[in-house]
């Protein structure tokens, strides 16, 4: 047989086992893109659900409707990855292994706990240990879906080495096949000068297409064995510089996803505090500098105070403030400790909760938000002044004064009502309104209290015992309403000296009538007796000495003396 139509017959042979090994590489390239796509899905699930999880934490911690919108929108993004891949409503076709289905159909049916526990912690009648109890059974639900897209995750990148590890073995099996063909075919068309090149040839081939591993066989001790030495001899270190490039570019390629993961989550948490009114800061236990501030802490402590020392700058302090609450938020971490305070450099009362939180480096960190609580402050100390005068000007006023409930009890009195009775505020407070009267003054006192919830007002005059004696007192009442609930308000007068004042007047009005008759009878005697003069002066042809017009007109006035 002629070479050169040998040559065509390795030609073909050589064509048909390389369309053979392309037809196989792209079933290989098709496997491994489906595994490649389904641990990209995976890895999605990965992210969506630790971002998942840092949202659950951000609405336990600040409770507030931004946190709950972008749960509920990661949530929806997990769910469309979910269903994106399970057995019932994946829109693209997968082929997946009986383990892959259980953990998919595992994914489903914790998604569906998450998203039927979330909409019950937001719920503000629940109690916190209930709300506690569903956080725990989310986290431990995210937890499990976790390591269920981790499986997944591990299945497919097991599935690619298998798939790689398959198709090296097909290439050597070709490759060596395709060797052997070829050397069978030329070996009586190259002589033995001829052979060590054409090994050398082919290792450069086959080193070309990344198998660094291959190592050149030229066995004599001629300039092609050196070559050869030297050839293999840089082939190892080009593996060795090559694989510990691939690791290195691997570490990098992490480190900077991870470093972007942590800016984009820090950015994500400083938006957060930013669009907080109360002053929120992060410091650090150990050395107490500031890590982080929200912008309402820079308005008033300054732009640049990040690093710098929290009792320097937020107290005007050279050393740790003596009231520091690290100590109790770092024995245990996780509960918060809620306290007020004065500030030192601004003056304004602050409602502080502390609580030691976990910072990206690991660390256990000082976490504080500090509301402004001057004006309920000084609203507090405005009451309690106004109270106090109230209370002056009830002490003072020279009657008793009583706050009475529906039900008849004493709800707040005066000084002068409990020194009079000899009691106390608190003993006044278990009496009921008519124990301190007898008698028909009790049923008077109890129809004048029912007339005030009726009608609005009501006064009435009765006798109070007063250490086993009846004092006259005369009382009012109007209806007024605190916080809605009705109250009888009035004041009581004791009448004593206006009884004697009124029976001394009695008395002396009696006299006066038995004085004023005893006068009348004296005057009428005496003007029969100058009517008698009179008619005898008028009978002597004399005047009439006496005028007696008064007697019909008016008072008298005599015209003689």
């Amino acid at each position: 047989m002629k070479i050169k139509t040998k040559i065509y017959l390795i030609f073909i042979v050589y064509l048909i086992l390389l369309i053979t090994l392309g037809n196989a590489l792209i079933i290989t390239a098709r496997q491994m893109v489906h595994s490649i796509e389904k641990s990209d899905i995976a890895s999605d699930m990965v992210q969506e659900l630790f971002g998942l999880n840092v949202l659950t934490n951000d609405y336990i911690l600040f409770e507030s409707e931004r946190a709950k919108e972008q749960w509920q929108s990661v949530y929806v993004s997990l769910g469309d990855i979910i269903a994106h891949n399970f057995p019932h409503e994946r829109k693209v076709k997968h082929t997946h292994t009986h383990k892959e289905e259980s953990i998919l159909h595992e994914l489903h049916e914790d998604y569906k706990v998450v998203g039927e526990l979330f909409p019950k912690i937001t719920d503000s009648a629940i109690s916190k240990e209930l709300r506690d109890r569903l956080v725990s059974q989310i986290l431990i639900k995210s937890q499990e879906m976790v390591e269920g897209a981790f499986e997944l995750s591990h299945i497919s990148q097991r599935t690619i080495l298998k798939a790689q590890g398959r198709d090296n073995v097909f290439n050597i099996t070709f490759l060596t096949a395709m060797l052997i063909l070829v050397l069978i075919g030329f070996y009586t068309l190259i002589s033995s000068a001829l052979k060590p090149i054409k090994k050398l040839v082919e290792g450069t081939e086959i080193i070309g297409k990344g198998n660094l591993q291959y190592k050149i066989e030229v066995k004599g001790n001629n300039e092609f064995g050196d070559l050869a030495a030297a050839f293999n001899h840089m082939t190892t270190n080009l593996e060795q510089t090559t694989a510990s490039r691939d690791d290195l570019n691997k570490e990098i390629a992490e480190r900077k996803q991870a470093e972007i993961m942590i800016t984009k989550q820090q950015e994500q948490l400083n938006s957060i505090f930013d669009g907080i009114d109360d002053v929120i800061y992060v410091a650090d236990p150990d050395t107490y500098e500031l890590l982080l501030t929200n912008d309402v802490a820079k308005k008033i402590w300054g732009e640049d105070i990040i690093g710098k020392k929290c009792y320097e700058v937020l107290q005007g302090r050279n050393s740790p403030c003596p009231f520091c609450t690290n100590k109790k938020i770092l024995e245990k971490p996780g509960e918060p400790v809620i306290w007020e305070f004065q500030n030192e450099i601004t003056k304004k009362w602050y409602r502080c909760f502390d609580k030691a939180i976990q910072w990206s480096d690991g660390k256990m960190v000082r976490f504080e938000l500090a509301m402004d609580i001057t004006e309920m402050k000084e609203a507090q100390q405005q009451i309690i002044k106004e109270k106090a005068i109230t209370e002056s000007v009830l002490d003072s006023i020279p009657g008793i004064f009583y706050q009475i409930d529906i039900k008849g009890k004493f709800i707040r009195t005066n000084k002068h009502f409990q020194e009079l009775v000899g009691k106390t505020e608190q003993e006044m407070n278990t009496l009921n309104a008519v124990e301190l009267f007898e008698g028909e003054d009790k049923q008077s006192i109890a129809q004048a209290m029912q007339k005030v919830f009726v009608d609005g007002s009501s006064s009435v005059e009765a006798n109070m015992m007063i250490q086993d004696k009846k004092i006259p007192f005369y009382f009012t009442g109007i209806l007024t309403k605190i916080d809605d609930i009705p109250y009888l308000i009035g004041m009581g007068t004791d009448v004593s000296a206006l009884k004697e004042i009124e029976t001394n007047l009695r008395k002396t009005n009696r006299e006066l009538e038995m004085f004023n008759k005893m006068a009348v009878g004296r005057e009428k005697r005496m003007i029969e007796l100058k009517r008698k003069i009179n008619a005898l002066s008028k009978e002597l042809g004399n005047e009439e000495p006496f005028d007696l017009s008064f007697a019909e007109d008016g008072p008298a006035k005599e015209t003689n003396s």
